[in-house]
């Protein structure tokens, strides 16, 4: 916790912790330029063989991104992760085609997988370094100040 002053009133930043479904995934959905600018949310919640992809977006350049959220760090984040990616991959011809009303999606340009948590175990940052994808390992950081939230990301 900190505190500076503001004028002449005393604000109070607090860390908070977020939860997964029902306050970290709407906030980055309804908000996907905090990710990455020019990302823009597909869907979220898509059912998959290997259960609901958190986030599924594409970015400025027509890829096609899989999100997974956590809201603290798990050994098993990457591993669902690529779970997700691995589905979409195999299916990138038929998600291209069910969202092409809206949005530009090239089948051919490479999927990125990106993880956001407030951190990342150490096995998850070891095993990511062989990981032939594009892995994008995004860190947030939620916190109150008096009575109003905010949040930070950045990657690693």
């Amino acid at each position: 916790m900190a505190s500076f002053a503001q004028g002449a009133k005393m604000l109070r930043v607090t860390p908070v912790h977020l939860k997964e479904r029902e306050e970290l995934e709407p906030l980055l959905v309804d908000n996907s330029d905090v990710i990455e600018r020019g990302l823009k949310v597909i869907t979220h919640q898509l059912m998959t063989d290997s259960g609901p992809l958190d986030i599924l977006a594409v970015d400025f350049n027509g890829a096609l991104v899989v999100i997974e959220l956590k809201n603290c760090p798990v050994d098993e984040h990457l591993d669902q992760g690529l779970r997700y990616y691995d589905w979409c991959r195999q299916n990138i011809s038929g998600i291209s085609m069910a969202y092409s009303d809206k949005f530009q999606i090239d089948p051919n340009l490479p999927l990125r997988l990106m993880l956001i948590a407030p951190s990342f175990t150490d096995l998850v940052r070891r095993i990511a370094k062989y990981i032939d994808c594009k892995l994008h390992l995004v860190e947030y950081q939620a916190f109150e100040v008096g009575r109003r939230r905010g949040h930070d990301l950045h990657r690693n």
